[in-house]
């Protein structure tokens, strides 16, 4: 499954499973199917500990787009996802990629 390549270490994987996702969630016809996928897979700790440990920028934009528009498209997420580590590994994955730029 797709979902397993968000635990591997490789970052061009990493990047190129991210910009997948971010791919199919964007697509309005996949997108429900998707989101509800993201919630019974629980992929929410790996996007967060990407977000903490990772110091590539295409990495860290591709899963801060998936995280917003996860959070944007889906209020079940929303309310499952919403939390003040969460926002806090956005706000250090914001500061990380503007170094790297």
């Amino acid at each position: 499954r797709v979902f397993n390549f968000l635990s591997l270490s490789d970052t061009p994987t990493l990047v190129e499973t991210t910009r997948l996702l971010l791919t199919c969630i964007s697509r309005s016809s996949f997108r429900t199917k998707w989101l509800s996928a993201f919630l019974s897979e629980d992929i929410l700790p790996h996007l967060v500990f990407i977000l903490k440990s990772s110091t590539n920028g295409p990495l860290l934009a591709n899963v801060c787009q998936i995280v917003d528009m996860a959070l944007d498209q889906d209020n079940t997420i929303l309310k499952h996802w919403c939390s003040i580590p969460l926002v806090h590994v956005l706000m250090e994955a914001t500061e990380q990629s503007k170094d790297v730029e």
